[in-house]
């Protein structure tokens, strides 16, 4: 879980000063800042932390005493946590950071994960260069990952922060602007220092202003508020408690203090991802659920961001998944099972077309025997409404069926369906019952016997069959005609085609052509519904009851749907008193449409 945690110099109090004489006047106290101070929780233990530091050569070269510097920060920051957590400082090592270019902070933190895997530390902070100008973004300054081991944090623009406060504090003299800004970047500092560190102990933002914990910086931020302060805690005594051996400690002792503790001034959201993700976590480690698998090269840390994207996704949050595996895609290009990830991610979170195709083809070039890369590209070229890509990267995928999971069966059948390729959607459905009962409906009601329409054609033949009987309704019968024998030259002779011509030749009156028609369609595919709808009302025609009753029952079995075939089988029902038949269909009708039968 990625959590900002950037803190911002309140613009409104520097807009607090007034004018006046340099000796005596009333310094404005909106931009005096608070004193920091500690909020004493009962812990069953103190600890001391080791912590390594980075320094990269921005910051080095802004802060030429940096060590010195630093370690006053550090030990101010863990005086005030000692009494809040039980965790006091320890052995603090400092490294240069010889970082990649760019300002983005979190490509930053995953660059110092990937740096150092902290296997003997308690965290593992970077210190990069300021920005130009005073931040004004609550994404600008640090960030730091929840429950985990690791900050970064940015320097603070002295020369940008004077020149702010000369405009704000026309009437301070030289010396006491400088003392001031002195106290204000102290303390802005220590709250930046704390922030982090606070997220890396599953503290959540909150909704005040005053506190450490508020998602922008203000001067008259002091302290942590006692309900995050205890949740801290809990966290920390667990996870010094049980070291590296049980990291499912901490997740269990921060998910259980949020139940049993619940505060309203915790951002919901933060809260509700958090509760999410620890429950995954939780019910990974007790039901051993392994989730794909992962090369030798994939570190601790990042094998749980990984295992957390999985849970965000099963969760049915994919943007927040996509989010959580994003910093691992470049760091991992040739892990297979991040770019395989990646390419799932990017279509279930609706990514744009360029990059799906980028990650699922990377995917592919690292598994080939995976079929999930294919499927996917196939999920999305159905959603941009491109059927002939969706097509052939289905049929990619269909080809290695046999290695495929259950579950990614199901979804390739669910394309196949959409596709309407319905022998290739039995083919990865099977066993599944609502697949074979959608197949065999449309196969019923379209006249496609098994093995009679190639399957890249089917879809295609279903939709001729339908703009066939569509002219058929219409009563453009000779156009109707010609259609016919042009779809005989492409199909054969397909009983839906035989079928439709019977339908034809009913609503002219020639019931024996009509016969002919729908016996051959039956002779060749003995589960065309429609046909034996038609016979049935032929039969009804020629007085032949029994027959009729016959062939309208096959048709409601076959293709439930044919709403028309239970009305007239009603009606012979009720002519021939067969009552208990007769609320038997109706009961089914009923069912199967939500209405009764007229």
């Amino acid at each position: 879980m990625r959590v900002l945690a950037s803190l911002v110099l309140a613009a409104a109090a520097a807009g607090c000063a007034s004018g006046g004489s340099s000796h005596g006047g009333a310094r404005p106290v909106e931009v005096e800042p608070a004193r920091v101070v500690a909020t004493p929780v009962t812990t069953a233990k103190t600890y001391k932390a080791r912590i390594r530091v980075y320094v990269d050569a921005g910051y080095r070269g802004q802060n030429p005493a940096h060590e010195q510097q630093l370690r006053r920060l550090l030990g101010a920051a863990f005086r005030i946590l000692e009494p809040t957590i039980g965790v006091g400082l320890g052995e603090v090592e400092f490294r240069s950071w010889e970082r990649q270019a760019g300002s983005d902070l979190p490509g930053m933190l995953v660059e110092l994960e990937a740096l150092d895997p902290a296997d003997d530390v308690d965290w593992v902070l970077g210190f990069v260069d300021a920005l130009g100008h005073v931040a004004a973004d609550a994404h600008q300054l640090g960030e730091a990952r929840a429950l985990g081991k690791y900050a970064v944090l940015r320097g603070l623009n002295d020369a940008a922060e004077v020149t702010l406060l000369d405009e704000v504090l026309r009437g301070m003299s030289e010396h006491e602007r400088q003392a001031l800004y002195g106290r204000r970047k102290q303390h802005k500092e220590l709250v930046l220092l704390l922030h982090e560190l606070g997220h890396t102990l599953g503290a959540m933002h909150v909704t005040g202003t005053d506190r450490i914990m508020a998602p922008s910086y203000e001067a008259s931020q002091s302290s942590f508020e006692g309900p995050t302060a205890r949740l801290m805690a809990a966290a920390a005594q667990a996870r010094f408690a049980a070291g590296k051996r049980e990291p499912e400690a901490e997740w269990r002792a921060v998910l259980e203090h949020i139940r049993k503790h619940p505060w309203s001034g915790w951002n919901e959201d933060e809260r509700d991802r958090l509760v999410t993700e620890l429950e995954g976590r939780v019910k990974s480690v007790e039901e051993g659920t392994a989730g794909m698998p992962l090369g030798s090269r994939v570190r601790a840390d990042d094998r749980e961001k990984f295992r957390a994207a999985e849970r965000l996704l099963a969760a049915g949050r994919p943007a927040d998944a996509w989010e959580e595996l994003e910093p691992l895609i470049d760091f991992y290009p040739d892990e297979a099972s991040v770019q395989v990830m990646s390419c799932r991610l990017a279509v279930a979170a609706g990514k744009d077309g360029a990059l799906i195709a980028r990650r699922c083809e990377r995917a592919m070039q690292l598994a080939p025997a995976d079929a999930e890369p294919q499927l996917r590209l196939a999920q999305s070229s159905l959603a941009a409404k491109e059927p002939a890509k969706a097509y052939a990267a289905a049929e990619a995928a269909h080809g290695k069926l046999a290695g495929m999971s259950p579950g990614l069966k199901k979804e390739l059948a669910a394309v196949w369906k959409e596709l309407g390729a319905v022998t290739r959607a039995e083919e990865a459905g099977s066993g599944d019952k609502e697949i074979a009962g959608w197949a065999r409906a449309l196969r019923s009601r379209y006249g496609m016997a098994p093995g009679a329409v190639p399957p890249a054609r089917e879809a295609a033949y279903v939709a001729a069959v339908r703009d066939l009987l569509k002219l058929v309704y219409a009563r453009k019968f000779p156009e109707a005609e010609k259609r016919a024998a042009l779809l005989k030259k492409e199909y054969g002779d397909a009983a839906g085609i035989d079928a439709s011509l019977c339908d034809l030749e009913v609503r002219r009156k020639k019931y024996p052509a009509a016969r002919a028609l729908c016996e051959k369609a039956i002779k060749r595919y003995p589960d065309e519904a429609w046909a034996h709808y038609l016979l049935g009302l032929l039969d009804k025609h020629d007085q032949k009851t029994a027959a009729a009753m016959q062939h309208l029952e096959r048709a409601i079995a076959l293709d439930p749907e044919l709403e028309n075939a239970y009305q007239v089988a009603a009606g012979l029902y009720d002519a021939a008193g067969k009552k208990d038949e007769a609320a038997k269909l109706r009961k089914a009708y009923k069912e199967q449409f939500g209405r009764d039968l007229p």
